[in-house]
C-alpha cells in the first residue's frame, strides 16, 4: 500500500484493522507509523513508533522514530535514541551512520568523525 499504491490512508486502515486482530505484533504499529509519517502527521507517527518499540525494539523502528524527531526539529532526541539503540545493537552500522549525520547537522564534527570511522571499521 505504501510503496506501490502510494496510499497511506488505506495503509493506516489496514494496519489498524490488523492491530485489532493481533495486538502483539510490532510490525503493524511500525507500518501505521510509516503511513502517518508519509502523511505528515508526526505526532501520530511518533505514538505508533513508540508502541512498536514497546512490543519489540527493532533497528528499523529506531531509525524511523529518529526520522520523526529530526523532522520535528529535535536532533538531541534523535541522537539519544540512536545511542540507546546502540546499547542493544553495538555493531549496527545504520545507527552509527545516524549518529554521524545528526552530529554533523548540529555541528559536532569531532563526534561525527568518530562515528563515521566506526562505520568504516564495522563495514570494511
Amino acid at each position: 500500500m505504501l510503496y506501490i499504491d502510494h496510499n497511506p490512508k488505506k495503509a493506516i486502515e489496514l494496519a489498524l484493522l490488523c492491530m485489532r486482530s493481533s495486538d502483539r505484533n510490532w510490525w503493524w504499529y511500525n507500518r501505521a507509523g510509516k503511513a502517518y509519517y508519509q502523511m505528515g502527521m508526526l505526532r501520530e507517527a511518533h505514538d505508533q513508533y513508540k508502541l512498536s518499540m514497546k512490543q519489540q525494539e527493532m533497528v528499523c523502528t529506531i531509525v524511523d522514530l529518529a526520522k520523526v524527531f529530526l523532522r520535528m526539529d529535535q536532533p538531541n532526541n534523535a541522537l539519544s535514541l540512536y545511542e540507546q539503540g546502540l546499547q542493544n545493537n553495538p555493531g549496527e552500522v545504520v545507527l552509527h551512520l545516524g549518529i554521524g549525520r545528526v552530529c554533523q547537522a548540529i555541528n559536532n564534527i569531532n563526534k561525527a568523525d568518530e562515528s563515521f570511522r566506526k562505520v568504516l571499521q564495522w563495514d570494511a
